[in-house]
């Protein structure tokens, strides 16, 4: 007897692939199928599980990020091209291997190296850890009032990468060598005075509601008791990095950095050229790599879509 077609309808009008009673095994085997595709969604996609487990526990439990789901399709389209150029360099100029502890073994007890020789004496290194414990104070009442905004925005501003929001001790020790090698006799109070990103977050908006967006969240700012002291609008006039980066102070004297982006902008700069910014800022890069990064960032940055009206910001 010739075999049924399996698009034969079911008696309630179904296809018979998926009538669980007809074919149960079929529908075992579907369901498994689905459940290993969700599985293998990223964990910030609406559908997946780890998502909805994670939604469970309210929105501030997942880290939210901005996946390939988000991105426009022109720009999406575009992004397995830059993957395989940024691999190309990365084939070329391999990652060089960084000790966990750089120190050498004539370095006095409690000093810290890092990398490209930044070096810190045992008096810096302790005078540095309590003014970075300083930059972090008042960090908890600063994120609470970010979800608190977050929650109120009318623009459907969204805040990605929360577990990112405090710059890392090393990180931020590079920094205080760098500015107390460029200003020769400065103190560390005023080489850690002009660190703003020991504490930073970024909202992510939609591009037609991106400058709205913007406006929306400097106003509740404000009537927070909060303080703009700087806007770097670099949408139209940096060819490596599209975004708005803003520094805020609080009227307890802490500051933060706050940066503004769209889900283009945001996968950009986490997912595309976090490691060529870090190469171009490392000081053992030749010239002819920091180069081949520079245009590599020149190009990724002009197929981001440009907000429309981001020039009033």
């Amino acid at each position: 007897m010739a075999r049924r077609s399996e698009n034969l309808a079911a008696p309630d009008g179904r296809p018979a692939s998926l009538d669980a009673e007809a074919r149960p095994e079929r529908t075992s085997g579907l369901k498994a199928s689905l459940e290993q595709r969700l599985r293998g969604l990223p964990a910030n996609h609406a559908s997946s599980p780890a998502y909805a487990r994670a939604d469970s526990r309210g929105a501030d439990a997942r880290d939210r990020d901005t996946s390939a789901w988000d991105l426009e399709p022109s720009f999406r389209a575009q992004v397995p091209g830059f993957e395989r150029l940024r691999d190309q360099h990365l084939a070329r100029w391999p990652e060089r291997d960084k000790p966990a502890d750089r120190r050498r073994p004539d370095d006095p007890a409690g000093s810290w190296r890092g990398d490209g020789g930044r070096y810190l004496s045992p008096e810096q290194n302790a005078e540095a850890a309590r003014l970075i414990a300083g930059l972090r104070e008042h960090e908890g009442a600063i994120t609470a009032k970010r979800r608190e905004i977050e929650k109120d925005s009318p623009h459907g501003g969204v805040l990605v990468g929360l577990s990112h929001r405090l710059k890392g001790d090393n990180r931020l020790k590079e920094k205080i060598a760098d500015r107390l090698n460029a200003q020769p006799g400065s103190s560390m109070a005023e080489a850690v005075a002009g660190i703003w990103d020991a504490v930073r977050f970024t909202f992510r908006f939609d591009r037609d509601v991106y400058p709205a967006g913007y406006r929306g969240i400097e106003e509740q700012l404000n009537r927070a008791g909060y303080r703009m002291r700087a806007s770097e609008n670099r949408w139209l006039e940096d060819p490596e990095y599209k975004g708005v980066n803003t520094k805020w102070s609080t009227s307890g004297g802490g500051r933060f950095e706050l940066q503004f982006h769209t889900p283009e902008s945001h996968y950009a700069k986490e997912h595309l050229t976090h490691m060529s910014y870090e190469r171009i800022r490392a000081r053992g890069t030749t010239w002819e790599e920091r180069s081949a990064w520079q245009a590599y960032q020149r190009l990724l940055s002009a197929a981001i879509p440009v907000p429309a009206g981001v020039e009033r910001i």
